[in-house]
């Protein structure tokens, strides 16, 4: 049991200097266990915590979502000092779940509140200010028997109080209107098991559910699919609804605000939202596209939200795609209506994408194959001519491999390097290594895609 504690706290210890500190990826494993002791402001924590593990009490690992620390330092009343959020476990209790908050008092850490659960787990946290009185509201989503979730906002105090609690099987925090409370939208299936989409927002001193709105598709198209905030070509804010059926065909819908709350009721108040579903001059309102294993995000970075699909004639591919496709990238206004403003090449099995040229977007084609034990090419073909092979190379022998003949490297990673290779009739078409370099980006991963969805 010594032993245990000893780790226990060691990683006590580590998390914190991560926190507090900041985490270096340069950090070595032994460097690591060798970090100095905490800074002599945050003794106390160090202490408060260990009595709680002294008392049972074991750490909890929220699931998803950017904030996964089982210790997390939030400043949530907004004075400028951080207060710490844990989650733990103390198994025996008739609500196991705990979140204890606490709070700097001088050199010490009081505990100013205990959030309980009988749930099996936390899925995800946010932090968010939901009533606009400048403080953070604590959302939780705990996990319960089954599929059973429950997402709860908590106004954080003396006493924790909870706004709200409402089911879900995926939920959202979105901000419409600045001048205006944030939403949080709960998606789940209604009383008969149809795809429902709750609203609740902080009117009044109450946090009610404000509608309710119908949506298209089932429960398990939607977990196959996603949930992201994002912002529509005609600079207004929306949720895209993704649903993937069986058939890996997707189908999206934007939530995006309407006619004004006064327009619709005679009351005060912020927006109304109502759906769009996305549709392009290839595609019908309501027409499932070719799921791409890819999830709505700005693209080209220009603020926009864009929602990925297979390119026509890729309708057969596989739904992972381990061999790479290409991908129309539509931007939607807040009516739906999309055009294409991206082509891109993505290998989502090497983790890597190139960005087409508009020129290129009716001439181009991709073709991937295995050449060597790790090694990938895929050969890029303009108007039928191959301008250029990429390599992904994940053998011992990769830096060698990187430039024989002639290769040229175009990124490293830890275990893999890209390496691009020019073919005589790259010239003609003005292909070269810069331009290669130019248009490569690497993909980039979220912690188990629920921040996304959940923020």
């Amino acid at each position: 049991m010594k032993r245990l504690r000893l780790f226990a706290m060691m990683a006590l210890s580590l998390t914190l200097a991560m926190l507090l500190c900041g985490c270096s990826m340069g950090v070595s494993v032994e460097e690591l266990f060798t970090l100095p002791q905490l800074p002599e402001e945050y003794a106390g924590l160090s202490l408060a915590l260990e009595e709680l593990l002294e008392s049972g009490y074991e750490y909890v690992t929220p699931e998803s979502g950017e904030n996964i620390e089982p210790i997390q330092m939030v400043d949530i009343d907004g004075d400028g000092e951080k207060s710490a959020v844990v989650f733990l476990r103390r198994s025996g209790d008739e609500n196991p779940l705990k979140i204890c908050v606490l709070d700097p008092d001088g050199d010490d850490y009081q505990r100013i509140c205990t959030i309980e659960n009988r749930g099996s787990g936390v899925d995800c946290v946010l932090y968010r200010d939901m009533t606009g009185d400048g403080a953070k509201e604590l959302i939780v989503g705990w996990r319960g028997a089954g599929e059973e979730r429950t997402a709860t906002v908590y106004r954080v105090g003396r006493d924790c109080i909870p706004l709200v609690s409402c089911p879900y099987s995926r939920f959202a925090i979105i901000s419409y209107d600045e001048s205006d409370t944030p939403c949080l939208i709960s998606i789940h299936t209604d009383e008969r098991k149809s795809l429902s989409g709750d609203i609740y927002q902080w009117r009044s001193g109450v946090m009610s559910r404000m509608l309710r709105l119908s949506l298209a598709g089932t429960i398990d198209d939607l977990r196959r699919g996603s949930l992201v905030c994002g912002v529509t070509s005609d600079g207004i804010p929306a949720l895209f609804i993704t649903g993937v059926n069986e058939n890996n065909q997707a189908l999206t819908q934007l939530l995006v605000p309407g006619r004004t709350y006064e327009e619709s009721t005679g009351q005060s108040g912020g927006q109304v939202l109502q759906l769009a579903l996305l549709y392009s001059p290839a595609m019908l309102p309501g027409m499932p596209y070719t799921y791409c294993g890819l999830e709505p995000q700005d693209i080209d970075g220009d603020g926009i939200t864009e929602i990925p699909c297979a390119s026509q004639g890729q309708e057969s591919v596989t739904r992972y795609y381990p061999d790479g496709i290409l991908v129309d990238w539509l931007k939607p206004t807040r009516f739906g209506i999309a055009s294409v403003s991206a082509v891109t090449y993505h290998c989502a099995a090497a983790g890597w994408y190139l960005t087409l040229p508009s020129q290129w977007w009716d001439v181009a084609s991709v073709t991937s194959a295995h050449v060597a034990t790790g090694e990938e090419r895929a050969a890029l073909t303009l108007n039928g001519d191959t301008v250029a092979y990429l390599y992904t190379i994940t053998s011992d022998t990769r830096e060698s491999r990187a430039v024989m003949d002639d290769r040229f490297i175009i990124t490293r990673l830890s275990d893999t390097i890209i390496a691009g290779e020019l073919t005589d009739a790259a010239a003609a078409y003005g292909v070269d290594q810069e331009l290669l370099r130019q248009h490569f980006s690497l993909m980039v991963h979220t912690w188990g895609s629920r921040e996304r969805s959940n923020g």
